[in-house]
């Protein structure tokens, strides 16, 4: 594969990830979206293959272009595991 076509992949999934994003909060807004979701979106093309970390390096991507294209901030949400205390003590 070309550094073009490499590219225009990575743009791709850019965009996908960014309609995903856009179409969920349309219609589930006071739902987050799981990082496991975003990794399902990116990886089923890539099965097998040695882009292990390949949404690890879409998604940042897709959180720039979202906010200089929308101004639509997406974070990462901390969950605590069950059972554990949030108070260190």
């Amino acid at each position: 594969m070309t550094p073009s076509a490499c590219l225009q992949e990575a743009q791709r999934l850019i965009r996908e990830v960014m309609r995903f994003i856009l179409l969920r909060q349309h219609a589930k807004p006071d739902m987050p979206v799981k990082r496991q979701e975003l990794n399902n979106l990116i990886m089923p093309s890539y099965k097998g293959s040695k882009h292990r970390n390949l949404a690890g390096q879409i998604i940042p991507h897709a959180q720039l272009e979202l906010v200089m294209t929308f101004g639509l901030e997406m974070k990462e949400i901390k969950t605590v595991a069950p059972g554990v205390s949030k108070a260190g003590g």
